[in-house]
C-alpha cells in the first residue's frame, strides 16, 4: 500500500518542465479515432454532456454517434468520462487489440463563454483559468501521462487570449489555430505568450508552407526559406502536416508522395504526421483499423515524418 501511494505521489509530482525536449518532439496520438461505446451521445441531444449529433452543417457526425472521441473538445466530459478516454487512448486496446499507447493529446484552449463550438456540436466549457489548469494537470497526473498539444487561439482571433490565471508552464508544445493558411503574426504572439514552448504551425491541405501576413518579412520567403525564417524569428520546431483524403483518395501512397514533394520544404524542421483522416472518422464513421492501417502505410513510406496525432501503431 505504501509504495502504491509513494507512486501516485510521484505521478501527480510531474512538472511538465521537466519531461525532456526528445519526449515532447516524439508525437504519437488519434484526435478522432477512438471509440468509447459508454461515452456516445443520445441523439439527437445528450442529456447529460449536451453533445450534439448533427451539426449546423446539417451533417450527423457519423464517428461521434458511434463513440469517437474529438480530443479537442475533451473539456466537455465530465471529470469521469474525462478518465475513461485518458484510459482508452494509453492502456485501452485499439486496433489489432493491442494498447494504444499513446502520449500526446491535442486540445482546444481558446474558450468563448457561453458558445457551442465545432458546429455547434459540443456545449459550452468553462473559461476560466481553474477550469484549464485542473484539465491539463488530469492529462500530465494520469497514469500513463498524457502531453497535450495546446490550441492556444480561435480562428478569429489575432491575440492569445488565455486567461490570466492560466498556468502555461502547463503547455509544453503550443499551436496557434487549426490549418490557417498564414502563420507569422500568430507565431509572434504565440511565441511571446509560451516564451519556453515547442511551436508549430499546422498547414492547411495542399498549402506546405503559410501566405504573407502583417507580420511576415519583406520580400516574403517562399518556401524552405520561410521555415528557416520562422525558426530564426519564433524558434519555431516544426509542422503538423495535414493532408486531404477528399482530394488524394484512400490509396495512402497518395499521400506519402504529397508529403514527399513537400520534404525539401519542412526539412528544416520537425514534420508531424497530423491530420490525415480526423474527418473521415469524426463525420463518416470511418474505424479505428482503417485508419490505424492507412497512417501506418503513409509512416512506413515516409520514415522522416516526427510521430502522428491520426492515429497509428506505436514503433518500441
Amino acid at each position: 500500500m505504501a509504495r502504491a501511494l509513494l507512486a501516485a505521489v510521484l505521478v501527480a509530482a510531474l512538472d511538465p518542465r521537466s519531461i525532456p525536449v526528445e519526449t515532447l518532439a516524439r508525437v504519437a496520438g488519434d484526435v478522432s479515432g477512438v471509440r468509447i461505446a459508454a461515452l456516445a451521445p443520445k441523439c439527437p441531444e445528450d442529456p447529460t454532456t449536451h453533445i450534439r449529433c448533427a451539426g449546423d452543417n446539417g451533417a450527423t457526425a457519423r464517428g461521434l454517434v458511434a463513440g469517437a472521441i474529438f480530443t479537442a473538445a475533451i473539456g466537455v466530459y465530465p471529470p469521469a468520462g474525462r478518465r475513461q478516454i485518458l484510459d482508452a487512448y494509453t492502456s485501452g486496446a485499439g486496433a489489432g487489440g493491442r494498447p494504444r499507447g499513446y502520449t500526446h493529446m491535442a486540445v482546444h484552449l481558446a474558450c468563448k463563454p457561453g458558445a457551442r463550438t465545432y458546429h455547434e456540436l459540443f456545449p459550452p466549457r468553462p473559461c476560466d483559468g481553474a477550469f484549464l489548469n485542473a484539465l491539463l494537470r488530469e492529462m500530465y497526473d494520469h497514469a500513463p501521462p498524457v502531453i497535450p498539444v495546446c490550441f492556444v487561439m480561435d480562428d478569429d482571433a489575432e491575440a492569445v487570449q488565455l486567461p490570466a490565471d492560466f498556468d502555461r508552464s502547463l503547455c509544453r508544445i503550443v499551436v496557434p489555430k487549426w490549418e490557417f493558411p498564414v502563420a507569422d503574426c500568430h507565431l509572434k504572439a504565440v511565441r511571446a505568450a509560451f516564451p519556453d514552448a515547442l511551436l508549430y504551425w499546422e498547414n492547411p491541405a495542399g498549402q506546405p508552407a503559410p501566405k504573407p501576413d502583417a507580420c511576415s518579412p519583406s520580400p516574403f520567403p517562399e518556401g524552405r526559406a520561410w521555415f528557416q525564417h520562422a525558426k530564426t524569428a519564433y524558434a519555431l520546431r516544426g509542422v503538423l502536416v495535414e493532408t486531404d483524403m477528399r482530394v488524394l483518395g484512400a490509396d495512402p501512397a497518395a499521400a506519402a508522395r504529397a508529403i514527399e514533394q513537400a520534404r525539401e520544404v519542412w526539412q528544416d524542421v520537425d514534420a508531424v504526421l497530423f491530420e490525415t483522416d480526423i474527418y473521415q472518422k469524426f463525420w463518416d464513421g470511418r474505424t479505428e483499423a482503417e485508419s490505424v492501417a492507412y497512417n501506418d502505410a503513409i509512416l512506413q513510406r515516409v520514415p522522416w515524418l516526427k510521430g502522428f496525432t491520426s492515429g497509428g501503431t506505436i514503433r518500441r
